[in-house]
This record gives structure tokens, sequence and C-alpha cells, in this order.
């Protein structure tokens, strides 16, 4: 046993200045009879709980994490001096919420997604660490769809066995690859259960957003998503949808959205829904409201978009829509851009998730000086 606490110890040698591994390993060593799956979804559901429920959470898109990265590191601002005091304001602000336990910032997986897709520079670094310092280190889970596809299974009296029964998790699970690379990869090693368990507790512990984007590489994949995604949803506009004439196909679109991508995630993970068939396409599209929050947001301002005549697809919707779905299915604030905030009020779904939804800069700060 010496000699693997010893091998352990080198291995991960670099945390070895934060925490004593010789006793997480001998912890492990005591239960060898549970499994490492069951040890990992123990322990991210324990942490998950230590998010307070009352705590307020804002959602920032992206562009608002720039501003507030520009704001604090001066010599990258370039917006107008004016809104430059009053970005420093939302961030001292934020800073108070967040020391004082009322409000965090907690990120997503489209958020980890444009970081990545910066090159591994001062920018990037200067985001992480803010998103460090408003967050309280914590996401919202990355499989969150899969989640809401289980509570609707459970709702239909289907056994299902529950694998992501928990919404917010630390920095380590927004990269599976990442987490996977050291956890995977260990070799034969002498009580490699015990290894594993005692390195998930080190990652989750000690896993900031700055330490995990500078173990990951620029996505060279962003780009090109945006844009075919963006090819892809011109063409369903332009040559499905554009003939939707009467207001009330909307509905009718919305609700064959939602059915659709529920469907697709139960493809996705090999599960046969012929037994329910007929009670899926019995529902209407407002029952998923509060099963599948997120999934029936995306699918809103998804068909919103796809029969509004008077704007155009842009490279960004795909990921602005994840960030609506995300923010007003989970989150009590979402601060975004003025477009997708028009989107989201012309179908009332701030009022229906009960999110304020606000672009202006001088309204985000009024609206946050006050909590």
């Amino acid at each position: 046993m010496a000699d693997s606490i010893d091998h352990f110890q080198k291995m991960l040698s670099k945390f070895s200045n934060q925490y004593e591994l010789r006793e997480l390993f001998r912890r492990h060593m005591s239960e060898p009879n549970l499994s490492f799956g069951d040890y990992e979804l123990r322990q991210l559901i324990a942490t998950s709980e230590k998010f307070r429920l009352e705590t307020i959470k804002i959602y920032l898109d992206f562009n608002f994490w720039i501003k507030l990265r520009e704001t604090v590191y001066s010599d990258t601002y370039r917006g107008a001096k004016d809104q430059r005091e009053v970005y420093r304001e939302i961030f001292n602000n934020l800073k108070r919420l967040v020391k004082e336990g009322k409000a965090a910032c907690p990120i997503s997986e489209p958020l980890w997604n444009e970081l990545m897709n910066m090159g591994n520079g001062p920018k990037r670094t200067g985001i992480a660490q803010m998103m460090d310092a408003l967050s309280f280190g914590y996401a919202l889970n990355p499989d969150i769809f899969d989640k809401e596809l289980e509570n609707y299974l459970a709702c239909q009296g289907k056994y299902f066995k529950h694998e992501y029964n928990y919404i917010w998790v630390k920095p380590i699970s927004l990269a599976k690859s990442y987490l996977s690379q050291y956890i995977d990869d260990i070799g034969d090693v002498p009580h490699k259960e015990a290894f594993k368990k005692a390195l998930l507790d080190i990652l989750l512990l000690t896993t900031t957003f700055q330490s995990l984007q500078d173990g990951c590489p620029k996505n060279q994949q962003f780009y090109k998503k945006k844009v075919a995604y963006k090819a892809c949803f011109t063409h369903l506009k332009e040559n499905v949808y554009y003939d939707i004439k009467k207001p009330e196909s909307y509905e009718h679109i919305l609700k064959s959205t939602v059915l659709g991508y529920v469907e697709y995630l139960a493809n996705e993970k090999g599960l046969n829904l012929v037994d329910f068939h007929d009670i899926l396409y019995q529902k209407k599209a407002h029952y998923f409201i509060n099963v599948c929050p997120s999934l029936y947001i995306w699918s809103a301002i998804f068909c919103h978009v796809m029969v509004d005549r008077q704007s155009k697809i842009h490279e960004n919707d795909f990921f602005d829509l994840q960030h609506s779905s995300y923010a007003l299915g989970y989150y009590d604030y979402f601060f975004t851009e003025r477009s997708f905030t028009a989107k989201i009020k012309d179908r009332g779904l701030d009022k229906t998730f009960n999110t304020i939804v606000e672009y202006r800069p001088t309204e985000i700060l009024n609206i946050i000086s006050k909590m």
C-alpha cells in the first residue's frame, strides 16, 4: 500500500501542496466495494446541493463577460468613457453580491464553448478569472437537456435510471475530455478505483475556470459550426417555414418542434419510446414548460425565428438560442443582447419563466444595485 500511495502522490504532485493525498487515498482504500461510477454520482449530487437554492442566479451572455473584462483591464477598453464607468459599477455590485452570498453568475456550456473559441492568451485568461470571481465556482450541468428528458420519462411512469439528477456542477464537468484525460488514462496501477476516486475529489476541489482553460486548446471547430448552423437555419426558414401564413400555426410547429426534440434526445440515448409514443403526441406544447423548460424555450425561440419574416439568420443565433434556453430555464436574471431580448419578450417567455431579461447597461446597473 505504501508503494501505491507514493505512486499516486508522484503522479499528482502539482496538487500535493494543497491537499493531503495520502489521507484521500487511504479513505478510498477503505471503501473497495464502492465503484467509481457510484462514487462520482454521489459526489456530483453532493456538490450541486452545496449551491444554495436561495442564491440569486444571474446569467451574463458572453459579450457581457467581455465588457466586464475590458473594464477591469483598462488597457483593452474601447467603448465610451461613460459606458465604461457603468460597467465598472456593474462589476463592483456583482462582486458585492457574491461576497455577501446573495447572488452569483454561474456559467454554462455555451459560455464555456465561446471562451474556448478564443486563443489561449491574456484575454481568455482574464475572462476565466472574471468567471471564477463571480460564479461561486459553479456552472449549469452541461447535460441539462438529458436531465429534462429523464424528468419527462419519469412523469410517464417509465422506469429510467437518473444519471443527471443534479443541476449545478464544478468547472471540471464542463471539460469531459479533460477529465477523461486524467481519469480514464490511468494505466494498470495497484488499487486503480481508489486512485480514480481520490483524483476526482482533487479535480472537483481544485479546478477553477482559469486552471481549466489553461489545459484546453482553442476550439478549432467553433467557427465552422457557426457557419454550418447559419446555412442550415437559413435553408429551413426560406424553404420550409416561409409559407406558414397563419399566426396560429406557430403553436402547431412549436408542439412539433418540442416533441421532435424529445424524440431526438431519446434516440441519442438509445431509448425506445414506442410504448408511449401516442401519449407523447397527445401532450400540448405548454405541458413541457415545467417538465422540460430549456427544451421548451429552445423550441419556442427557434420557431419564432423561423416564422419572423422581418429578421435574418445570423451566425451567432444558434448559440444565442442555447444561452436563452439555459438562462430562462434555470436563472433569475438574464442580461443579453437587444435582438434576443426582443425575441424573448415578443413571445412572453420572460413572464412565463419569471426571469428578468435586460440588455441596457444602465438598467442592469439599476437592477443589481438594488439587490
